[in-house]
């Protein structure tokens, strides 16, 4: 790979030539979250610049939200419709509604895109849609009152919390039958599966209690107290839970290391759901009665900004979609950061200077296409903040690990190479030895491939 990247020396020379040309503005690089609120509409959040950029028209009354993970397809459950709009990212339109009985409370995509599940709670089933065809593959007969749901990071079982037989129900996904119902204290809330698949947590709002499930012998190991607990999220690193306390208006931070609480969020009122972007940097929380959406820094568990979304808010999980192939940066002065991308492949190369505020790119904007499998240099050239702790980025988009990198402070000359543990997608020069003062210019580039 890094002898593919020094044919390419020439390409990237000019790619630094466009950078230092293009003047644009570019389009923001975070992915968007879509609100349901309860007028039946849709509205679409940029997380990049917390402002509503769009809405999509759905009628009756859309609530459970689940993304594609390729991004391309957003599934919301209208409950007064009985049914399921899909709706196309790139226009905004609604392709279809898929009618899959009474009662839609929650919903999940598996991980690999393929499959939809749609817990009914009138029902007391789980409606499976094939993403290929839109169609209604079969439904799967659950506990009483199927609540919250949610995948496995492997796509082998979906979980389902059960409000009134107090259960969670898991089902194997290869043959869409139920091996295992759990007893829990009660299920009347939310569901979120480790990103390491080890364990399940479900929320208990009746009995103030969240309930933790080793996912190998489906049973309980752990249960915390937890006043008004709902809404649930688990940081992409899975180290940090997050809760929402609907009827104190707070969120609650837990390690899961050791299941025991950090901190305590104030937020807006009666907290309902809440949702993590993709680079773990951000919780955005729905706030039902007050109609707001509270965005907490999830590096400092402190609440930065608060969207007015004029009617009341219902969207429960997995309501932000994916990073585009791109990143986001740490320890640089943010308007002061140039970015580019090359696909190796087709030798297209794209970039632009980063201005204002902005930290985050993709390589869409900048006109580069990539398909799954593709080999993609991403090169950063920025003025770093030389007190800083951190002097690095996270990529998004990207198989995680092995990322080839190479960090260069060109007032030194010095250079230090990197190649993350398997499984990471991040880097810090500082960490890997680069002397770095105030000011200083620096360069970074990574090879990785497109997933």
């Amino acid at each position: 790979m890094e002898t593919d990247l020094l044919k390419k020396q020439g390409c990237v020379a000019c790619l630094l030539l466009i950078l230092s040309l293009i003047l644009a503005c570019p389009t923001l690089a975070k992915p968007f979250a879509y609100i349901p609120n309860s007028d039946g509409v849709v509205m679409i959040i940029d997380t990049a610049t917390d402002t509503i950029v769009g809405s999509v028209n759905l009628g009756g009354g859309p609530g459970g939200v689940s993304v594609h993970p390729d991004g391309s397809r957003v599934y919301v459950k209208n409950v007064y419709l009985d049914s399921v709009a899909v709706i196309d990212t790139s226009d905004n339109s609604v392709i279809t509604n898929v009618t899959v009985g009474t009662g839609p409370s929650d919903i999940a995509v598996l991980p690999d895109g393929s499959r939809i599940y749609i817990a009914l709670y009138d029902l007391d089933i789980v409606a499976v849609i094939d993403s290929s065809n839109n169609g209604l593959l079969t439904s799967i007969a659950v506990g009483d009152g199927p609540f919250g749901i949610d995948t496995s990071p492997d796509n082998s079982r979906v979980y389902i919390a059960n409000r009134f037989s107090n259960t969670v129900s898991v089902i194997d996904s290869k043959t869409n039958t139920v091996i295992s119902d759990i007893p829990i204290g009660d299920g009347d809330g939310g569901i979120a599966v480790h990103p390491d698949g080890s364990r399940v947590y479900v929320t208990s709002f009746n009995i103030d209690q969240i309930s933790v499930i080793d996912a190998e012998t489906n049973t309980v190991i752990n249960t915390m107290s937890s006043e008004g607990a709902f809404g649930v999220a688990i940081t992409p690193d899975g180290s940090r839970l997050y809760v929402t306390n609907f009827s104190v208006d707070t969120i609650e931070v837990y390690d899961t290391a050791t299941n025991t609480i950090i901190t305590t969020v104030s937020v807006g009122d009666a907290p309902y759901g809440l949702d993590i972007t993709p680079d773990g940097l951000y919780a955005y929380v729905v706030n039902y009665w007050d109609s707001t959406i509270s965005v907490i820094n999830t590096s400092t568990n402190v609440l930065e900004t608060t969207i007015p979304m004029q009617r009341r808010v219902f969207a429960f999980s997995s309501f932000i979609g994916p990073s585009p192939i791109g990143g986001s940066l740490t320890g640089f002065v943010p308007g002061k950061i140039f970015v580019g991308c090359v696909n190796l492949r087709t030798d297209q190369t794209g970039g632009f200077p980063l201005l204002r505020s902005h930290v985050n790119w993709s390589c869409e904007t900048m006109g580069v296409e990539l398909d799954s499998g593709d080999t993609v240099i991403m090169l950063e050239w920025g003025t770093s903040v030389g007190d800083g702790p951190i002097l690095g980025g996270t990529l998004s988009g990207i198989v995680p690990g092995p990322v080839y990198g190479r960090c260069k402070n060109p007032r030194s000359g010095q250079i230090v190479e990197f190649l993350p543990e398997p499984g990471k997608i991040s880097w810090d020069c500082k960490a890997m030895g680069l002397r770095v003062l105030d000011g200083d210019q620096i360069m970074m580039y990574q090879i990785g491939t497109v997933k």
